[in-house]
């Protein structure tokens, strides 16, 4: 990389290297839900189904996530966090007004349920009506959506390749 100092000159700098590579994780043949992440303690009970139909394209992760994929819809997981122990599901909207995923968190045992347009959007409210209000939260990890094992089973799924496929 070419850098210019104080006097105008140009110097070569070594652009450091990552020390380690990224690791791509080979997943077995064996591998079925239920199964709990240990890398966050959230226990997929079902992955669902990929949307393949019309409107696919908003059953998606958005461009800033780490991880690009499909949320599957019909998914569902649990969590403990927070001292309570929460049920996660996606389903699709069915109104013309909204449109796409529905993202619901819902206090295991009781009637209260947070719904949003995005995973962070449950799980911020369930964050504000507990003990630990001034916690962040990611929606994403705590669905279980940013450990690479869920991304593989994902992307394992019948229907993969035509959820990807353009509009």
């Amino acid at each position: 990389m070419d850098i210019v100092d104080d006097q105008d000159r140009i110097r070569q700098l070594n652009v450091a290297t990552p020390l380690v590579e990224e690791q791509t994780i080979e997943l077995p043949d064996d591998v079925h839900v239920p199964l709990t992440l240990r890398s966050i303690g959230t226990t997929i009970w079902e992955l669902g189904k990929l949307h393949v139909g019309k409107g696919r394209s908003k059953a998606w992760s958005n461009r800033s996530c780490k991880y690009k994929h499909p949320y599957p819809i019909g998914y569902r997981a649990t969590k403990s966090h927070f001292g309570n122990d929460y049920v996660m599901g996606i389903s699709l909207a069915e109104t013309k007004e909204k449109d796409g995923p529905v993202f619901e968190v819902q206090l295991a045992n009781k009637d209260v349920t947070w719904k949003g347009q995005t995973p962070t959007a449950p799980w911020t409210e369930a964050c504000l009506k507990s003990k630990s209000s001034n916690t962040r939260v990611s929606g994403p990890l705590f669905f279980g959506f940013s450990d690479p094992l869920t991304m593989k089973l994902i992307e394992k799924m019948k229907g993969y390749k035509e959820a990807c496929l353009p509009e």
